[in-house]
């Protein structure tokens, strides 16, 4: 009987060392990125990030090359903890190169074309080349009507023009194609057709500098037969030179924290509860673009202690 209990013992120990010894590997850890709710991976390591500056910019070349952004990372937890951080990056725009003035487009029906009679498809109105359309209420933004963006004396399509409304409200969006930009956009909408063509007495006014545009405006008053006149002119731009291809080349500089090779910028140093780390960078664009570049970051967290970093991040540039 004796030597039971003392096996019995014995192999109660051996459990009671597994446990402990298996505990050490689980480690307290947090993520959080702007804008979105906290993530808790679990533990009591919880971080929020703030944006202080930058993130969104709109960029012309060659007027704007650069620019900033910073955020602040705060350690909301109970435990001191490393943390480390990655931007994402967005681009939505036309791509670089040189652009010159190309002419006057107008939204007309698919088939107007140099040849096409005056008032086939969309009529003439005022003088030159101006054309509106009639638009019957009904269309949605998933089966909007589409016009083409005709171009010049000859219609050339650069482009597509898109209408819907909701009953209340109508969107008229151009959308130019290729290597065709949008300089300055005017607009009418109205129960009547329009009779002056001149660009700046149509009412509506923007300035784009970008391959897309979009208004919202009310319905008008006095709809009749559910037809809206609607009447877009746009000056184009032509790209011409500049290299064109895909997103630009952005040369990002981040001071005091180190780039591993996951693309992940560490800091260096364990933050305490309640301390906070500014996340700062610089960035210039190394080639000719256009467009809104948007940056964004996402934080994590790990406990400072037991080793947590290189087992729960292991390819860390920290003790390299």
């Amino acid at each position: 009987m004796m030597k039971r209990h003392v096996l019995t013992g014995f192999i109660l120990i051996v459990l009671l060392c597994l446990l402990v010894g298996g505990a050490a590997a689980a480690y307290f850890t947090d993520r959080a990125s702007l804008g979105s709710s906290q993530e808790f991976v679990f533990g009591t390591v919880d971080i929020e990030v703030e944006k202080i500056s930058g993130g969104d910019v709109t960029i012309s070349f060659p007027d704007e090359c650069g620019g900033e952004a910073a955020w602040r990372i705060t350690n909301t937890g109970s435990k001191t903890a490393m943390m480390r951080a990655r931007i994402i990056e967005e681009f939505q725009g036309s791509g670089g190169g040189e652009y010159i003035d190309a002419g006057s487009a107008w939204g007309v029906g698919s088939g107007v074309d140099g040849s096409t009679p005056p008032g086939a498809i969309s009529p003439r109105f005022g003088g030159g080349n101006a054309r509106y359309h009639v638009y019957n209420l009904g269309h949605n933004e998933s089966e909007p009507l589409e016009l083409k963006l005709g171009l010049g004396d000859n219609y050339t399509n650069v482009g597509s023009v898109y209408v819907w409304d909701n009953g209340t409200s109508i969107w008229v969006e151009a959308v130019t194609a290729n290597s065709w930009r949008l300089k300055e956009t005017h607009l009418y909408v109205g129960s009547t057709a329009p009779t002056k063509s001149a660009p700046g007495q149509l009412g509506n006014q923007r300035q784009p500098m970008s391959t897309r545009v979009t208004y919202q405006l009310p319905l008008p008053t006095g709809i009749q037969d559910d037809k809206v006149y609607i009447a877009l002119h746009a000056t184009i731009q032509e790209r011409i030179s500049g290299d064109y291809a895909g997103d630009p080349d952005i040369d990002l500089d981040v001071a005091g924290w180190t780039k591993g090779s996951d693309g992940y910028y560490y800091y260096p140093y364990p933050v305490s509860s309640g301390g906070t780390v500014d996340f700062e960078l610089e960035f210039e664009i190394e080639k000719a673009w256009s467009g809104d570049y948007t940056l964004s970051l996402e934080a994590e967290a790990v406990q400072a202690s037991h080793d947590a970093i290189d087992a729960v991040w292991p390819d860390n540039p920290l003790n390299d």
